[in-house]
């Protein structure tokens, strides 16, 4: 079984998916501490005609606060409607806006104030627009050492799940050694995440953009498209 261990993010792009899309079991990485300009409560859309964050507001938190343990700001509600707001502004001319914002507009409309039930309700809003399915956990849910840390932990977490595969997006190659998961008997693998590259309204391209703005520029099918074409994955 080919495992997935990856924190849940904010209307993340297109490559976040291909992972999903790539392997059977996808973990939610939420009993660790966030990393310095993580994406879990943020994102690019268009504002203004150029690519700004969409950032979810997060009440103050220590340091080593857990991801699991984040709680969404009271000024939530002014951040959606100005979210819904910007997309109209900034979308008006893109060929699948209709469904993009609908999309955006669901992974919106939940009232929880935990960032990770949120995001988590929010992701599953658009794998269903994508017609993608996979099994899900979160990290929570998997007995292991709690000492445990780094590769370690994840080597654990694949163990525990039954896996005999970790596949990870290209970033992960500078914090994992293929000897440790060799001698676990796991096999280590990283997905080369195809972008699609496209114009903007105004002839620009911006690359790994939102799959909000993805969707908006090439409509659910093609995304959808896409994301069952085969995936490069490359053998640590």
């Amino acid at each position: 079984m080919r495992v997935a261990v990856m924190q849940p993010y904010f209307i993340p792009y297109l490559g976040y998916f291909q992972l999903f899309q790539s392997c059977d079991l996808f973990v939610y990485y939420v009993d660790i501490q966030a990393a310095k300009r993580s994406w879990i409560n943020r994102n690019r859309l268009m504002i203004n005609g150029e690519p700004g964050f969409c950032t979810i507001p997060i009440k103050k938190h220590s340091m080593d606060t857990k991801i699991k343990d984040f709680v969404i700001a009271a000024e939530f509600d002014t951040f959606r409607s100005r979210t819904l707001s910007r997309f109209d502004h900034n979308y008006s001319r893109t060929p699948a806006k209709r469904v993009a914002r609908e999309i955006l507009a669901a992974t919106l409309a939940h009232n929880e104030t935990n960032l990770v039930s949120f995001l988590v309700k929010g992701l599953t809003k658009v794998y269903s627009a994508l017609a993608l399915e996979r099994q899900t956990i979160l990290s929570t849910q998997v007995d292991i050492d709690p000492r445990l840390s780094g590769q370690d932990r994840i080597i654990a977490i694949v163990k525990a799940v039954g896996g005999s595969t970790y596949i990870n997006l290209p970033g992960g190659k500078s914090l994992y050694q293929s000897d440790a998961f060799n001698d676990a008997g796991i096999k280590l693998q990283f997905l080369d995440p195809y972008v699609p590259v496209y114009q903007t309204t105004r002839g620009e391209i911006f690359p790994r953009m939102s799959v909000i703005d993805t969707v908006a520029h090439l409509g659910t099918e093609e995304v959808n498209r896409l994301l069952k074409q085969p995936v490069t994955i490359l053998e640590a």
